[in-house]
């Protein structure tokens, strides 16, 4: 599998260093990576859809739209839940806006290679359990449902057990 992580911050010099840590934290672990940076928000949203990363490290400060924006562009018109988005920026003010795009996390400039290092690994431990699946039995035939669908389950006696998905 070949990992996907997206970038997008103004700052050019950001970008390297967290496109280096990143490529370098892929290669430790022997796994694949495809990076790809923007550095304003319009070019993300015209491209995000296409690339689909599995994690996007998006600047809140950009020219133009802002990060806020992308996130709720992703989340809202893109209708992506998956998308592991990790806000990145100087100022912690945006927190109550940011609640509502649903984010991974939030990291703080300067970004802490081992910080980073860390929420990646974070990351892929719940991208793993999102791929494993349930599997069951009903009138004979095998079914599964993957654990990252499965919202609810329920039982109102010990015979049926219901999935919501």
């Amino acid at each position: 599998m070949i990992y996907k992580v997206a970038i997008c911050d103004d700052e050019i010099n950001q970008c390297a260093v967290l496109e280096k840590i990143i490529i370098e934290y892929f290669n430790n672990r022997a796994e694949k990576c495809e990076v790809e940076v923007w550095y304003d928000s319009m070019s993300l949203c015209r491209d995000i859809k296409e690339f689909n990363p599995q994690i996007l490290f998006l600047d809140i400060e950009l020219p133009g739209d802002n990060g806020v924006y992308a996130g709720k562009y992703i989340r809202e018109t893109l209708h992506n839940d998956r998308m592991n988005i990790v806000f990145i920026s100087h100022k912690t003010s945006y927190a109550m806006e940011l609640f509502q795009i649903h984010p991974y996390d939030f990291l703080i400039k300067p970004i802490d290679d081992n910080v980073l290092c860390d929420t990646m690994t974070k990351i892929l431990q719940l991208e793993d359990v999102q791929k494993k699946e349930f599997r069951y039995t009903y009138n004979k035939t095998g079914y599964s449902i993957p654990y990252g669908e499965i919202m609810l389950f329920s039982s109102r006696n010990k015979d049926k057990v219901h999935i919501m998905v």
